[in-house]
């Protein structure tokens, strides 16, 4: 992922409500959002989300963790 994906995909992170990852629809909604303002594929990006369900956006480690996946996987 370039480096300008890579920002902005850092800033959707931070800015992301602490219940994105909760539920199917949250992950369905943020994966949508990060297709739309990063421009990457939307079967990979919603696949890649729904296996990041475990993590917790209330704790800024799982966001930090969020985006090293990210990082490698997309």
């Amino acid at each position: 992922m370039s480096g300008d994906k890579l920002e902005e995909l850092g800033r959707l992170v931070s800015g992301a409500s602490p219940n994105a990852l909760r539920s199917k629809k949250s992950r369905k909604d943020f994966a949508r959002v990060i297709v739309e303002r990063v421009g990457l594929w939307q079967p990979n990006v919603e696949s890649f989300v729904e296996e990041m369900s475990g993590l917790n956006f209330y704790n800024a480690e799982d966001r930090l963790l969020f985006m090293q996946f990210a990082e490698r996987a997309l």
